[in-house]
């Protein structure tokens, strides 16, 4: 369900200023609840991305619907996040519910 998630985001984001469909080639930081290590790795594997252009959490620990938050927060202190960037969120809850979304970061400069 991640996978369907970013692709029914980036669907749903509508189209770009060239009219162009927004692609998983469009995601500059990828924003996700803490799963294990490994899951992590495999989603930037499935998307394309380096582990540059995300942050793990593992001095945190998942808290909820607070990842999302503490993961804009050290993506912008580590450098990684940065105005103008696409950023994927994706969050899930107790197996219920999926949600994504595809966030326009700041204004570029």
């Amino acid at each position: 369900n991640w996978l369907a998630c970013v692709d029914n985001s980036l669907k749903m984001s509508g189209s770009k200023s060239d009219g162009e469909p927004y692609m998983r080639a469009d995601i500059d930081f990828f924003n996700m609840s803490l799963v294990k290590p490994s899951a992590h790795r495999e989603m930037l594997g499935h998307l394309g991305l380096t582990e540059e252009q995300s942050v793990y959490m593992s001095g945190v620990g998942h808290i909820g619907e607070q990842d999302a938050i503490i993961n804009i927060e050290a993506g912008i202190e580590q450098g990684r996040l940065n105005p103008g960037d696409t950023m994927a969120i994706l969050a899930a809850g107790i197996g219920y519910i999926w949600a994504g979304a595809i966030v326009q970061w700041g204004t570029a400069k």
